[in-house]
């Protein structure tokens, strides 16, 4: 289960899921309360790497990815300040596949526009083989806004 948007946002929560003893600890050394968060969420990802996922990581890598791209989180990530991009890729297809609650019915009750795209891989052979082609289709909806 991978936290909404609005407790990325939020310090409070990303201080709660820290242990308090570790809160306590940086409390002494930091004063900022987002750098106390960052850290302590670094420090719990750093020790414990493949039972916890850190929201706070989570959503870094997640926003990173979409400006830099794969080779930025790779990077970081041996370095130990990211997620793996492996957690990166079950976030994304998680968030495909949601049906909570707070996903927005399709249509009729909301407007939905489908949207689509292509790849092509290596169309320049000329023996046309060794190509791929692909397409993915989403559907995007927003609640009917009526005034």
């Amino acid at each position: 289960m991978y936290p909404s948007s609005v407790q990325f946002q939020d310090t409070q929560h990303a201080r709660n899921w820290i242990q308090k003893l570790l809160n306590s600890f940086l409390d002494d050394l930091v004063c900022s309360d987002v750098k106390k968060a960052a850290l302590g969420h670094s420090i719990v990802q750093a020790v414990r790497p493949k039972t916890v996922t850190s929201p706070l990581l989570l959503g870094l890598t997640v926003s990173l990815d979409h400006v830099f791209g794969g080779w930025l989180i790779n990077l970081l990530s041996r370095l130990g300040f990211f997620l793996l991009y492996d957690e990166l890729i079950r976030f994304q297809q998680s968030v495909v596949k949601c049906d909570s609650e707070g996903c927005v019915p399709p249509y009729p009750v909301c407007y939905t526009q489908f949207v689509a795209d292509n790849v092509n891989h290596n169309v320049c052979t000329l023996d046309g083989l060794n190509t791929f082609h692909g397409m993915w289709t989403i559907s995007v909806s927003t609640p009917w806004m009526r005034h």
